[in-house]
């Protein structure tokens, strides 16, 4: 075959996918979720959306109506639906992050781990250094040591959720809801690994918070720079 006729065969199959979006876009939300998924190559449809498309898309539908869209989108648009919605100016939104890793963890619990081990390692373990207190075990040391709240997945590191501000509590995502998460999030990464589990506890609690946190913004505001986004001291600068 000709480099010719693959360039046209792949313009048609451009061609044909954006024709499905615009049809997509036109419908009601819940019935647009449908076609997506009734489409024969349902992935290749959702990958197709430009983030921002797809971004407006499952906020139409409902984030928590969006389950198995999330589960068939792209890393680059779970990235760009985080980028959007676990800041607040130049800050991380604790109570943001838990809402939307929870829903990635419940769409993709696997893709999730992969993804966080493989790109978002620094906002990952920022979040439980804000999240969780870790002890580690002595040999000869007896757990009721720690005190109440610590539970473990192997008799080593011991885990304890921190309470959130009562001020801080969500509607949409309850405080069972977050610790639940976070117990959720810890068992499928040790199932996952549980070297990297160990490890990933350890650095949670070793990290400097503010150098951590400048950096995950640093990162964000790049990539939302190349989709045309301006950081937020600029935005105001503009208006």
């Amino acid at each position: 075959m000709t480099e010719d006729k693959i360039d046209k065969k792949a313009l048609e199959r451009f061609e044909k996918l954006r024709q499905k979006r615009l049809q997509i876009l036109a419908l009601p939300p819940k019935m647009a979720m449908d076609r997506i998924l009734e489409d024969p190559q349902p992935a290749a449809l959702v990958h197709s959306f430009p983030e921002q498309d797809f971004y407006f898309l499952i906020h139409d539908i409902g984030v928590g109506d969006s389950l198995p869209l999330l589960a068939l989108a792209s890393n680059r648009q779970w990235e760009h639906i985080v980028d959007l919605e676990i800041w607040r100016k130049d800050q991380i939104d604790i109570e943001s992050v838990s809402r939307w890793l929870s829903l990635l963890l419940e769409a993709d619990p696997k893709r999730l781990i992969r993804w966080f081990l493989e790109e978002k390692l620094e906002l990952v373990e920022f979040y439980l250094f804000k999240s969780i207190e870790v002890r580690v075990k002595e040999h000869d040391q007896d757990p009721s040591d720690f005190g109440e709240g610590f539970f473990t997945l192997d008799n080593v590191y011991y885990i304890k959720i921190l309470e959130r501000p009562a001020a801080n509590d969500q509607d949409d995502f309850t405080e069972e809801q977050r610790k639940r998460f976070i117990s959720k999030f810890s068992e499928h990464l040790a199932d996952y690994d549980h070297r990297l589990h160990q490890s990933v506890l350890h650095e949670a609690t070793h990290i400097i918070p503010a150098e951590t946190e400048e950096d995950c913004y640093h990162r964000r505001n790049v990539r939302l720079a190349e989709k045309g986004f301006l950081p937020f001291d600029e935005a105001i600068g503009i208006y």
